[in-house]
């Protein structure tokens, strides 16, 4: 027997509920809902730029100001996401790189994303089936009503 929209729903948030509690176990324990979305961004630029990256041009490219960046940082190095270092050619300048720890974070955002992202998409072609048949349906019964 099908399920019904109703279930289908509830089917599909337990199951991203247990994707979240496998994600929070794999990751040592670290609750990946603490990253705000400001650091999820800072993890995913720093991602792309292994060589590291400028304070400065984080700011830019997430277009925040510099301050909000430096705060932010630091509150990522204190948790071990992110470390700074000295850059080679000016060592007035800092270079943010990615910690183990951070990827590992990053890493488990993306999986969590894609399942969820995976169930939605489940979701969407299970309701259209069902609206589908529903519509079918009606039109079997018209078609009766008209013969």
């Amino acid at each position: 027997m099908a399920l019904t929209n109703a279930e289908m729903i509830g089917k599909n948030i337990l199951e991203l509920l247990d994707s979240v509690r496998a994600i929070r176990y794999n990751s040592g324990g670290r609750d990946i809902t603490s990253v705000t979305l400001p650091q999820l961004k800072l993890l995913r630029v720093s991602a792309k730029n292994p060589d590291g990256v400028r304070q400065k041009d984080l700011a830019a490219e997430l277009k925040l100001t510099p301050s909000t960046v430096s705060i932010t940082i630091d509150l990522m190095v204190k948790q071990g996401l992110l470390k700074r270092t000295a850059a080679a050619d000016d060592r007035r300048a800092v270079t943010i790189r990615l910690t183990l720890k951070g990827r590992r974070c990053l890493e488990s955002h993306i999986r969590f994303w894609n399942s969820m992202m995976e169930n939605l998409e489940s979701l969407k072609a299970q309701v259209y089936e069902e609206r589908l048949r529903a519509q079918q349906a009606e039109i079997r019964q018209l078609q009766m009503q008209i013969n």
